[in-house]
Order: C-alpha cells, then structure tokens, then sequence
C-alpha cells in the first residue's frame, strides 16, 4: 500500500530543536483540522547502543525502524512529521561505518538507500544549531564537539543529497520560536 501522506522531516544533529519544532507544528496542524502523525526519534528505542559508542547494527536498527514507522503513519495519517529523517540518521551510520572500515561500495549503496527514500518527503527541515550548552536529558551527549562533528557530516550528505535529488531542503536558524514561526510559513506552501 503506497501512502498518500504528506511527510515533513525536521532533520539536524542532536540538540537543535527538533523535538520542540516537532510538537509545536503537531499542534499548529492539529489545530488547523489536518490528521497529524508524529514520528519521534527512533534512536530512543533502539537496543544496542548509540551516540557516539553506536555500532553498524544499531545504527541499522534506526534507519529500518524509521522507515518502517514512517510507512506505518502514512496509513493512517494524511501529514506525517518526523523528528529526524533518514538523512541525518545516515550521517550517524556513515560516520560508524566509516570507523568500522566498511567498504566505500557498502557506504554507496546506503547513501543510494537513503537518497532514494529521501524523495518521498514533501518537505526538509534542517535546522541549525544555535549557542548554548546541551541539556543533559540522561540519553543525548552531552560533548559539543561530537555535536559539531555531526553537524557538519549532516551539512556535508545534505549538500549532496540536493545536487542530484529533487526533495525541497530548507535551512532553517534561530530561537526555537522564531524556528517554529519560520517553519509554519514553509509548511504553509504544501497545503
């Protein structure tokens, strides 16, 4: 069964702000009368280990389980908004599989995996992150560093992902209200 759902990703590296855009537009759209699913971060679920100890089969498990959450959600919603698309969770299995010496024929085939999936998004968020510390939630890290590093292979995939694909990608700063704002207005041309 082929959905018919519109998908929105909110995409970006830890601690940016999806969550929060996620439950405000959720809200916003709900409001305005649409039939709202809400995809949230896999990685939460996930039984093996992640951020920065995650391995190939974790990282796996996450780009699997939100594809198949995704299809899910589109049977019974009309607009599906996602807390991360494949493309950023790509970027953590790159960045595994890189370390691990996977085979560049491998990490291709994925990326064409994920590229592919990736033009069955309506819309792309990616959001940018913004200074302060990062709140100690007890399952993101917390090291600014690897938050940095994941950032810029997200901004490195991104950039590919639009030079040979169609998917609409807009990038998206500022305050968490001000990004939510922005976002309404973007979301208002694919309704």
């Amino acid at each position: 069964m082929t959905s018919k759902a519109k998908k929105i990703a909110i995409i970006g590296t830890h601690f940016v702000g999806k969550t929060t855009v996620c439950e405000n537009l959720f809200d916003y759209l709900s409001r305005e009368g649409h039939n709202v699913g809400m995809l949230t971060e896999v990685v939460r679920d996930c039984p093996y280990p992640v951020n920065e100890m995650a391995t190939v089969k974790a990282q796996d498990w996450i780009l699997n389980q939100q594809k198949k959450m995704e299809i899910e959600l589109g049977e019974k919603h009309d607009i599906i908004l996602m807390d991360r698309g494949v493309i950023d969770n790509f970027a953590y299995w790159k960045r595994v599989a890189e370390k691990v010496n996977l085979s560049e024929k491998i990490i291709e085939e994925k990326e064409k995996e994920v590229f592919e999936h990736s033009e069955s998004y309506n819309m792309i968020i990616f959001l940018q992150p913004f200074m302060g510390r990062i709140a100690d939630d007890k399952f993101r890290s917390i090291d600014p560093v690897w938050r940095d590093e994941m950032h810029d292979r997200i901004s490195e995939i991104v950039e590919k992902f639009k030079v040979n694909y169609d998917a609409p990608i807009f990038v998206v700063n500022g305050s968490k209200k001000d990004v939510t704002e922005r976002v309404k207005d973007l979301i208002a041309n694919i309704f």
